[in-house]
């Protein structure tokens, strides 16, 4: 018997989206992803405000913003996003960690009726990620530098030495 395949993040989120779209018309254009996932250093993309980390959908509902990664079964957090997670702990915000479109959904059914931050906090604190502490801001993006620095100083060894003629 062949093992089913799990759900790749895009297809997670896709049936976030669609549920809520169709149960809650209330919030239409309220969720929603921001295609910010550039895998090359550009500045040009730098300097117009595309940051790495981002999470995947955010949703504006009365008065605040939720921050909702998704991952699948395979995925991991980037050290940007680990640096993204807790600098929005730094203003109080939490970072909603989900592996499955199920617990977000449910999480989505609690919030649009009215809970808040606190009450979410309560209800499903295993889906806070684990890097939504804003007093490892500083530790985690100094990681996240040095292993870019050690990426540059890798790239730039294999194309300057040995030149061929």
């Amino acid at each position: 018997m062949e093992q089913q395949r799990s759900k790749t993040e895009i297809q997670i989120q896709a049936e976030i989206w669609k549920t809520i779209w169709k149960e809650f018309p209330e919030t239409r254009r309220l969720l929603f992803h921001v295609p910010n996932e550039s895998t090359y250093d550009d500045s040009q993309q730098a300097s117009s405000g595309v940051i790495p980390g981002v999470p995947d959908l955010l949703f504006a509902w009365r008065g605040f913003t939720w921050y909702i990664e998704l991952k699948d079964d395979t995925g991991r957090i980037s050290d940007a996003q680990k640096v993204f997670h807790a600098n929005l702990d730094r203003q109080g915000i939490k970072t909603w960690l989900f592996f499955n479109s199920l617990d977000c959904i449910v999480f989505l059914r609690n919030v649009i009726p009215g809970a808040d931050q606190s009450y979410m906090v309560k209800l499903m604190p295993e889906h806070i990620s684990p890097y939504s502490d804003g007093s490892k801001y500083d530790f985690y993006l100094s990681e996240w530098q040095r292993k870019k620095q050690e990426a540059r100083a890798r790239k730039a060894a294999k194309t300057s030495w040995p030149k061929k003629y």
